[in-house]
């Protein structure tokens, strides 16, 4: 029954905003706790995602030092075809290991899979920051596809196509970890005969240049830059440039 009087009713109207009041109260800080915990937490995923894109500016730039030199190597061995003329074999030793050198990137994205799957990554306020994250694994993809197809290449067409002509194997996949290889290299002697009658093949060039096709500096490059926008957005969005 509501009262008739008036200083009772406003009693109970007081107490019923009271009540609803600490209702809402109640929402209010249940979202705002909700709110500051969604922030910490997307701030602890953002530290998680520097840190692995971090490890992937330093890989990138090892890559690219690595290719850039291995490019030489390449172009070298363009120059030896050319000519017909083996280098020493030691020489060959590495110009060889150089161009059958096989590797991909393979970038571990834990840090990044959790911030999407999250779905914390709309928490994010840089619209470019967003944007770059989600578009990470294109990126990786462009820079792997190339060493794919590379490696295919090197270990099923060049490989098998050095160890018909006779090529010494164990001294060029040895080159780099000669205290690791096993005894049993083939000697100067065999080696500069198997390096004259291979440089002098008309299908040398040929592999070596399809090899080299396959080598593009320029995704390393582009691939780094991108990263490096990647670290300066999240370095504004953490509040640390």
């Amino acid at each position: 029954m509501i009262p008739t009087d008036s200083a009772a009713f406003r009693r109970l109207v007081l107490e019923a905003a009271a009540i609803v009041g600490s209702i809402l109260l109640a929402f209010a800080i249940d979202a705002w706790w909700d709110e500051f915990q969604d922030s910490v937490d997307t701030r602890e995923n953002l530290v998680d995602v520097r840190m692995e894109f971090l490890e992937y500016e330093a890989e990138l730039e090892r890559r690219y030092e690595l290719w850039s030199d291995y490019a030489g190597s390449m172009g070298r061995l363009l120059d030896v075809a050319r000519s017909g003329e083996a280098p020493p074999a030691a020489v060959m030793d590495t110009l060889l290991h150089d161009l059958t050198w096989a590797s991909t990137f393979d970038p571990g994205t834990g840090a990044v899979n959790a911030l999407i799957a999250s779905g914390r990554l709309e928490f994010v306020r840089s619209l470019e920051l967003r944007s770059a994250v989600a578009a990470w694994d294109g990126v990786a993809a462009e820079v792997r596809d190339n060493e794919v197809l590379a490696r295919d290449f090197i270990t099923m067409v060049l490989l098998p196509y050095l160890a018909e002509r006779g090529i010494p194997l164990s001294r060029v996949l040895a080159v780099g970890r000669e205290d690791r290889w096993p005894d049993g290299r083939a000697p100067d002697s065999e080696a500069r005969a198997a390096y004259a009658a291979l440089v002098r093949d008309p299908a040398f060039g040929g592999h070596v240049a399809h090899r080299y096709s396959l080598l593009s500096l320029d995704e390393y490059r582009e691939a780094l830059d991108f990263v490096r926008r990647l670290l300066a957005e999240l370095d504004a969005e953490l509040g640390l440039d």
